[in-house]
């Protein structure tokens, strides 16, 4: 992805989805899908809360307190316990889409 603020952020995410989880975890398509979507919605949320496209995500803007707003969000979007929260695919579609883009 050219213009990519923080490009370690984005190697590492391809790198844990891509090699990480399939290769040392031995994780299924289905887990990696699921941990896909959670990325995308967690990315997706700091976009919108700080108004900039994806490619200006840094490591640094993925603090305790954005990822607590985010579970936070989840849990309030999906009238989920904290225990169940899970993020939907209608949350997190667009941001999974984009995610998808950026780590093809």
């Amino acid at each position: 992805m050219t213009g990519v603020k923080d490009t370690v952020l984005f190697t590492a995410i391809h790198d844990f989805l891509m090699v990480y989880l399939p290769n040392q975890q031995r994780c299924s398509p289905h887990t990696i899908r699921a941990y896909r979507y959670a990325l995308g919605a967690l990315l997706d949320f700091v976009t919108k809360r700080r108004n900039i496209p994806l490619s200006k995500v840094t490591f640094e803007m993925l603090d305790r307190k954005t990822i607590i707003a985010f579970l936070d969000d989840c849990i309030c979007y999906n009238k989920n316990t904290p225990a169940s929260a899970t993020i939907t695919k209608q949350k997190s579609s667009e941001a999974g889409k984009t995610l998808r883009n950026v780590l093809e």
